[in-house]
């Protein structure tokens, strides 16, 4: 197969379009003379060796046992109130209404 320029060009057009877009937005990033900060090794092992765990075995479980006993304790409600014992809420009325006609 003969590779030619306009055979290149045509292949690689998609590629080139998506350089030129990254080159403009790096060329932002330069621009204000800002860059990523990189995170140190310290910090990275502190993260995953201690912060992680204590919250994988303390905020995580917590949060799953609020979630469940606020579960249970709604359907425990539905379960012994009767209809009228339960709270009734407001209904609100905004007196808007839709012409079917016009959607």
């Amino acid at each position: 197969r003969v590779t030619t320029l306009a055979t290149m060009s045509k292949e690689t057009n998609c590629d080139l379009a998506g350089m030129e877009k990254r080159r403009q937005l790096h060329a932002v990033v330069e621009q204000d003379g800002k860059g990523m900060t990189g995170v140190s090794t310290s910090t990275f092992l502190l993260l995953s060796g201690i912060v992680l765990p204590i919250w994988a075995t303390v905020f995580l479980p917590l949060t799953i046992f609020y979630q469940l006993a606020k579960h249970g304790f709604q359907r425990l409600e539905q379960l012994f109130l009767r209809k009228q014992d339960r709270p009734q809420y407001c209904k609100l009325d905004s007196g808007y209404r839709v012409d079917e006609k016009a959607v």
